[in-house]
């Protein structure tokens, strides 16, 4: 054990060496001295421990946690991501039945401490109905019941209930990300107004909302939650003149809309989904039948904001379900999300190979993303 005074290091150099630790190993060595708990618990600190793990992948990939709901959404599941794809070498062919001892010795924790379920005046249970919304920099933002969004650290349990947005439903537009130039995480919420789109900010400094005096004219359609990205979050909207798609990107720190444009230049009554593939944009489309839906296109945006560099990967292997980009990637791999059948899919882009990915005792998930363990306190 350290002591308090003279340590054998300079307090410099166990700053150092305690910045590459994970937030496991830093909880545990906050009770070693007063000075240890100190520093830890500075919030310089944890944005140094942050980008230690940030900017060196082989730590990054160590440390990325999997968040997930269950089935019926009713409650918030975490495991090491790493862990679970570690042991899924296997790959099976379409049609293949899940392999159900993959991820069997990876530890599932849940997050019902944030809000435990409820009962009505019989007694009876009222399940909790849980969306995932976004992830930042260890933070992950959820929205209950359609009527409450909730910020959560999983690493250290701590989590805040948000004061509800001026105008606030299941299908407001939702986002999250960390405005460098105010060093704050922030919260837009973005709601119709005819055909236009206002916008409220929740400031995690100040913990108040404040609606943003212009409104943007664009139409909200089924692309509600946001991806964070180049400083801004990003929706997949229509323009109200003339109907036509296109990407949007609330600047946290300038606080207004940049338009992105679409990979496609016409209608097509296809379903779309954003996200973010990497460091890139993506979209997803797919089209139903009488049968199933099968999953066609998947375009990742090359070069920020150029309309060109748009490139499409092709599935070269059938995949009869509608998915989408978790957001979760491992060199060529890319876990999807099958919304129809509530899987989770690895797909392969260099040999065009897919296989599902079962979390033993979890055989269905509906929402998924992954984050990065963290200090950053909400606090």
């Amino acid at each position: 054990m350290m002591k308090e005074e003279n340590p054998n290091l300079p307090w410099e150099m166990i700053r150092e060496i305690f910045s590459w630790l994970p937030v496991k190993s830093l909880g545990q060595f906050r009770c070693v001295s007063k000075p240890c708990r100190s520093f830890i618990s500075d919030p310089n600190f944890a944005k140094i421990q942050l980008s230690r793990t940030i900017d060196n992948k082989h730590i990054l990939f160590q440390r990325r946690r999997l968040v997930f709901t269950n089935e019926k959404r009713h409650s918030i599941y975490f495991c090491n991501l790493d862990e679970l794809l570690n042991q899924d070498s296997r790959f099976l062919d379409d049609g293949e039945s899940i392999n159900e001892n993959i991820g069997k010795s990876v530890v599932v924790s849940n997050l019902d401490y944030v809000h435990p379920e409820q009962s009505s005046p019989d007694g009876s249970p009222l399940p909790n109905f849980w969306v995932l919304i976004s992830y930042c920099n260890g933070l992950v933002l959820f929205k209950l019941n359609g009527q409450e969004l909730y910020l959560v650290n999983p690493a250290i349990r701590e989590y805040k209930k948000l004061p509800k947005p001026p105008s606030f439903n299941a299908l407001s537009l939702s986002g999250f990300g960390f405005d460098h130039a105010s060093d704050d995480y922030k919260v837009v919420n973005g709601w119709s107004v005819k055909d236009e789109i206002e916008f409220a900010v929740y400031s995690l400094k100040t913990g108040f909302w404040r609606v943003i005096e212009r409104r943007f004219p664009y139409k909200a359609m089924f692309c509600f939650i946001g991806f964070m990205l180049n400083g801004g979050v990003h929706w997949l909207v229509k323009i109200a003149q003339d109907d036509s798609w296109v990407i949007i990107s609330f600047l946290l720190e300038e606080e207004e809309v940049r338009e992105i444009p679409v990979p496609f230049t016409s209608y097509k009554p296809l379903h779309y989904k954003l996200g973010v593939f990497g460091e890139f944009l993506c979209i997803a489309d797919w089209v139903s039948s009488h049968v199933d839906e099968q999953y066609t296109d998947f375009w990742v945006m090359k070069e920020y904001g150029v309309r060109e560099s748009w490139t499409e990967k092709k599935f070269s292997s059938f995949i009869p379900f509608s998915l989408v980009h978790s957001g979760c990637w491992k060199k060529d791999y890319v876990l999807l999300i099958c919304q129809h059948k509530k899987l989770l899919v690895m797909y392969d882009f260099s040999d065009g190979s897919s296989h599902c990915i079962n979390i033993y005792d979890f055989p269905k998930v509906s929402d998924a993303g992954f984050y990065v363990e963290s200090l950053v306190s909400l606090n």
